[in-house]
């Protein structure tokens, strides 16, 4: 889902990323910042952070709506799949993103469907920022 939710925002907003992103802590503040690396589609590249104002997880729906995850447990369960992709730095790597999750509390569900339209007014009315 994050190609079509990306795509379909495209055109009214700026598209970070295809696929990876990094996240950094800052201070007391969490930031975005693209890698250097090609993507399947053409995303533009700067060099400059970007606060971060929420991460999504992505389920495909005929509802439209954004749900803020409370419970931790699922965000330990599914960026663990993902974010463990290899034996390098292992402990240091789970102390990271165990202070990630303890820490940053806007972590959502957005549930969406192939309608543009209803996804562009959902995300609007949710977030003020020009980036998706």
């Amino acid at each position: 889902g994050k190609s079509t939710v990306a795509k379909n925002l495209g055109n009214k907003y700026i598209q970070l990323s295809d696929d990876t992103v990094t996240i950094r802590r800052i201070g007391r503040r969490y930031f975005l910042f693209q890698t250097p690396f090609r993507e399947k589609n053409f995303v533009n590249k700067k060099k400059a952070r970007i606060p971060l104002e929420g991460v999504f997880f992505l389920e495909k729906s005929t509802d439209y709506r954004i749900m803020l995850v409370k419970e931790k447990k699922y965000v330990i369960e599914a960026i663990f799949k993902q974010y463990l992709t290899s034996d390098w730095n292992i402990k240091t790597r789970m102390k990271v993103l165990m202070q990630f999750i303890a820490k940053y509390h806007k972590i959502y569900t957005l549930y969406f469907g192939k309608d543009v339209t209803r996804l562009t007014l959902l995300y609007e009315s949710f977030s003020e920022e020009k980036y998706v």
